[in-house]
């Protein structure tokens, strides 16, 4: 038996794996520690919260710049990834000055049922509606 995978989806894999690779724990000095602090946010998520020193931003299809980034995993329920969300920063660690300074990267698994998730499911689950906003739950 074969198995076909749709090439759009080997497209979407490889590109969620090439911003995989550029992947950095958050930090008081990348700008996406920075960004969460001038949030009053200085407890950072262990998991699911990632930094990115340079990400391509696109608007209208047309390259504007390659930005730091703050990059959050979107997981189904079974905990795969199934997308990246991304913050696009400036240098000086504010949201980017940009129409869509947040995107959703493409989808390799269904998002129903899906979330960024910021620490273990526990007793108590809070649902936010937004990244800084559950930080500061």
């Amino acid at each position: 038996m074969t198995t076909i995978i749709h090439p759009d989806l080997e497209k979407k894999e490889a590109y969620l794996k090439e911003i995989h690779k550029g992947l950095v724990r958050l930090n008081t000095t990348n700008e996406a520690g920075m960004y969460l602090i001038k949030r009053g946010l200085g407890d950072f998520p262990e998991k699911n919260i990632y930094y990115h020193p340079s990400l391509s931003y696109f608007e209208d299809g047309i390259l504007k710049g390659k930005h730091p980034c703050m990059v959050s995993a979107f997981r189904t329920p079974s905990n795969e990834l199934s997308t990246y969300h991304i913050t696009y920063l400036s240098k000086e660690a504010n949201k980017l000055d940009v129409s869509s300074p947040k995107k959703m990267m493409p989808c390799i698994k269904p998002m129903n049922g899906g979330c960024i998730r910021l620490g273990e499911p526990d007793e108590i689950l809070g649902i936010s509606e937004g990244i800084e906003t559950g930080i500061a739950a």
